[in-house]
């Protein structure tokens, strides 16, 4: 993988174009490699993200655990921000773990993920181009953070996500269903990201990968409830 590539890469995830064919053969530890490259080219980085992590979809891709990305400090928004309709977006309900320098969890965070993949050919579609292109990594959102201990007991209390769209709901999902909940998520994450050797500083974010389905990125106006931990929302502009 030549800069060249890199650098096409990193500049159709910025302008949310469709991804350069990708050269045939790269592995998953030759994407791993080169994934800090193309995000260095795309901008700063906020933390991590969680991929990939239903086992249904790990078993198609040939994988036995979930895939990791980097997310960009570029693509945090504000909650309440309108955002640009994109037809190959999605919007994904997740939990957050904001980590201090040492890798510990100090809050847990409500998060939403606004990822955006647009393959030029469907046999580009492999775990390691998954990898390589960050997992669609794009946007995100995220709620009001609370005490990592207190915010996993009110986690506890109502473990329930429930998207709503012009006040309807169209997806509740389990909050403890990507990884078994963030504590085991986080670990499981910050475990790769050590093996990766990828820097983990004050005020890390740690996606843990998505509740429930992806819901296509659909003009409206959303509303993520946390139940005790809080609500998310946004609005997609009309086409």
């Amino acid at each position: 993988m030549d800069d060249a590539f890199m650098t096409e890469l990193a500049q159709a995830i910025v302008t949310h174009s469709p991804l350069p064919r990708f050269p045939s053969g790269i592995t998953v530890e030759q994407a791993y490699a080169g994934q800090p490259a193309v995000s260095r080219k795309v901008g700063p980085t906020a933390g991590y993200k969680a991929g990939i992590t239903n086992e249904l979809i790990q078993r198609k891709l040939g994988l036995d655990q979930p895939l990791l990305g980097h997310l960009y400090r570029s693509g945090e928004q504000p909650g309440g921000a309108v955002l640009a309709h994109r037809p190959h977006a999605a919007i994904e309900c997740e939990l957050g773990i904001i980590v201090d320098a040492q890798g510990q969890p100090c809050w847990i965070v409500p998060a939403l993920e606004f990822v955006h993949l647009r393959f030029t050919a469907p046999e580009d579609v492999s775990a390691a181009n998954l990898v390589l292109c960050n997992l669609g990594a794009d946007q995100f959102m995220l709620g009001q953070p609370q005490p990592w201990l207190s915010g996993l007991e009110a986690l506890m209390e109502s473990s329930t996500i429930r998207l709503f769209r012009d006040n309807q709901l169209i997806q509740q999902a389990c909050a403890l269903s990507s990884m078994n909940g963030p504590e085991e998520a986080g670990e499981w994450m910050l475990d790769q990201i050590q093996n990766h050797q990828w820097p983990v500083t004050e005020g890390t974010l740690l996606m843990t990968g998505t509740c429930g389905d992806a819901i296509p990125f659909q003009p409206g106006s959303y509303r993520a409830d946390y139940g005790p931990l809080g609500q998310i929302e946004f609005s997609i502009a009309p086409v």
